[in-house]
């Protein structure tokens, strides 16, 4: 059973008021009603006994402190630790004695609770709401002059409590209909200082921190001091009464009474239980007045009014429906009712496929409630036509295998399903990150994370660096990476690829290049492997190659070898201060 009932109160304070259960929508199969509804086509609402009206309506408050705006107290949300931003605050630093704020419910409203939910979480908060005052009023401006329901005294011992509930007595109230709540809030003060006393022990300045504000009156479908009672079977939208009487403006087609909680007498239908029974077996349904049980002998008919099919002494009496006047011979004698699941001549024609296994009409063969799921026509006796199923075959088939129709009962699909879809009747696409053939396969790398198309696999707005083809599953070509692959690697060691989606070199760089993506030549003055070794004294004081050390354009004066690392020297003999020998002499 569900109880979908989008006003019950959120706290404990009415849980005495149990809302009214309802069945489960037919529907639920392919779909849910919003909550708060039920039904077939979510066509009905749900009867809760108290509603919240004044949820997500139009706030005001005078002064907005850290701008804790005023509707945060009418979202829904009760926690009250004000630190997670589900709190209004009232305070006006220009008028820091008085504060107030109110809810506008839109139209005018008999209250039956209220409930305020203060801030928790600061200490402070105790003394800030002492002195609140809460009214029930047609308009701001008249509040103070007409339904007040609350004040607190304001004492140095005793503040309001942090879940304040008022109803029944302690909602004392003269006049509890009104458009506005209000809750107010002021300080004494000492003029000319325009300061408040020293020694109390609530605040100095008019504060009001408000968590959640809830106003409650009978839902739909309930009336009563305490809203406990049903409604009757109203006509009116969503089957409403009178919120403090109970009574119905019209009933619905086979209800009487002021409450309309009583059913039309035996023999009678309809609105206004005006209409009268046909010729029924037993008596007619009280709503639309077909016969449950069939006609009586001679009638036929789903509220058994055609017919006179065999009348005493009348053998050649008027039949209304053709079908019978073929099936039938006339003669003078009466007839008893067929057995339940046979009908026609000397009942000897089974029934077909009558909703919830229903015997069908004893003369005409008719279901008198419709047809069973994947049946239609006259007598229920044609299955529903290719791509339909279910109830009056009012479905349609889901992405079956090879477009083939569905089951026309379940709807189910006998070979599966379309590449993209799963579930029994195949209408639920396959979930984020996966497609194809029974949603076996998972998507690829696609761009920022998107799935993947769940037919087709094909990644709609491209792949994620590092990835290539339309479904996104093929890694860069060797020597590239990136976004759509276009950039060339670095020189890795050995001539290795790099990772296709950084770029970075995983075994190091080739000698002369440095960092991770190994496009860096080594810096002036290095070259080799890890750009460790130092170049020689190339000519001009230039660079050596960073990937062999050689000097380009030779050594500078004084210095030779491969790499101009090798330094020339000239040693001198002298013996008795002659000069007898010169050599050069090569250094490295």
């Amino acid at each position: 059973m569900s109880t979908l009932c989008s006003g019950q109160p959120a706290g404990s304070s009415f849980t005495d008021l149990n809302p009214i259960e309802v069945p489960t929508p037919l529907r639920a199969s392919i779909g849910r009603c919003p909550q708060g509804r039920y039904g077939e086509e979510c066509e009905y609402a749900c009867h809760c006994p108290l509603e919240n009206v004044a949820l997500r309506k139009k706030t005001f408050q005078h002064g907005t402190y850290l701008g804790w705006n005023a509707s945060r107290a009418v979202d829904g949300n009760v926690d009250q630790d004000g630190s997670y931003g589900s709190c209004a605050w009232a305070h006006n630093n220009d008028d820091v004695f008085k504060t107030w704020w109110n809810v506008d419910l839109g139209s005018m409203y008999d209250v039956k609770a209220i409930e305020v939910y203060f801030r928790t979480d600061d200490a402070m908060s105790q003394s800030r709401r002492a002195g609140v005052r809460v009214y029930i009023s047609d308009s701001v401006e008249e509040a103070k002059n007409q339904g007040l329901c609350y004040i607190d005294q304001m004492s140095d011992f005793v503040f309001p409590p942090t879940h304040l509930v008022l109803r029944d007595a302690s909602l004392a109230c003269t006049k509890r209909r009104g458009r506005f709540v209000i809750l107010y809030t002021d300080r004494p003060t000492q003029d000319p200082i325009r300061n408040c006393p020293t020694s109390t022990m609530y605040s100095c300045w008019a504060n009001l921190e408000l968590c959640e504000v809830e106003v409650y009156e009978c839902g739909d479908g309930r009336y009563g001091q305490g809203c406990n009672k049903t409604c009757g079977q109203c006509s009116d939208p969503l089957y409403s009464c009178n919120k403090k009487t109970g009574a119905c403006r019209t009933c619905r087609a086979g209800w009487q009474g002021e409450k309309c909680d009583a059913v039309c007498n035996a023999g009678s239908w309809g609105e206004g239980c005006q209409e009268t029974c046909g010729h029924c077996i037993g008596t007619c349904n009280p709503q639309n007045g077909t016969c449950n049980q069939g006609c009586e002998p001679g009638y036929i008919g789903a509220t058994c009014m055609d017919g006179g099919l065999l009348s005493d002494g009348d053998a050649d009496a008027n039949v209304a429906d053709s079908d019978i006047a073929e099936d039938y011979e006339m003669d003078n004698d009466d007839y008893d009712v067929c057995p339940s699941g046979v009908y026609g001549p000397q009942c000897a024609l089974p029934c077909a496929n009558c909703k919830d296994g229903a015997a069908c009409h004893h003369v005409t063969g008719r279901c008198p409630a419709g047809c069973a799921p994947g049946f239609k026509g006259d007598k229920c006796t044609d299955e529903c036509p290719a791509g339909t199923y279910g109830e009056t075959c009012k479905l349609s088939c889901g992405a079956c295998h090879s477009g083939a129709s569905c089951h026309h009962e379940t709807g189910r699909c006998p070979a599966g399903c379309q590449n993209g879809w799963t579930g029994d009747t195949c209408q639920q696409k396959c979930k984020s990150g996966f497609y194809g053939d029974q949603c076996a396969s998972e998507c690829g790398f696609c761009q920022a994370n998107d799935t993947c198309d769940h037919v087709a696999g094909v990644c709609a707005n491209g792949c994620d660096d590092g990835w290539m083809g339309d479904k996104c599953k093929t890694p860069c070509s060797p020597g590239h990476y990136g976004h759509q692959c276009v950039t060339t690697c670095g020189a890795c060691l050995k001539g290795d690829a790099c990772d296709h989606v950084s770029g970075d070199c995983r075994s190091g760089c080739a000698d002369g290049w440095r960092e991770a993506g190994c496009k860096s030549p080594c810096p002036f003055g290095s070259y080799g492997n890890g750009c460790k070794k130092k170049c020689g004294f190339c000519r001009h004081n230039s660079t050596c190659n960073h990937v062999t050390g050689l000097c380009s354009d030779g050594c500078n004066p004084a210095y030779n070898g491969e790499y101009c690392d090798m330094h020339e020297i000239t040693a001198v003999t002298t013996i008795n201060n002659n000069i007898t020998a010169a050599a050069a002499i090569t250094l490295s």
